[in-house]
């Protein structure tokens, strides 16, 4: 395995060198794991774009936070039907 470590940026080479020290794990390896390691933590969405597992949970925690508003907006008497009837029910089946 021919590996390229000039390709890197100066703070990156130094981040690998201290893992390689702390760790005494062979450099190829430790390569290996950061790659796991970060295609674990970035998943690609359904428009193609990528986004790390912190900025999923974020985008989440907003779309909650976006229902939750829109809920304090309604009546409190106000009533959501979402039985099988009135979600097909126009569907003549």
């Amino acid at each position: 395995m021919e590996l390229h470590l000039e390709a890197l940026t100066p703070e990156a080479r130094a981040a690998v060198e201290k893992i390689l020290q702390e760790s005494g794990k062979p450099l190829a390896l430790v390569l290996s794991e950061l790659v796991v390691r970060g295609a674990e933590q970035t998943t690609r969405s359904e428009n193609g774009a990528t986004r790390s597992r912190d900025e999923q949970e974020l985008a989440w925690e907003k779309f909650l936070a976006a229902g939750r508003m829109h809920a304090k907006t309604l009546p409190e008497d106000h009533v959501v039907d979402v039985s099988r009837e009135s979600i097909y029910g126009d569907r003549g089946e």
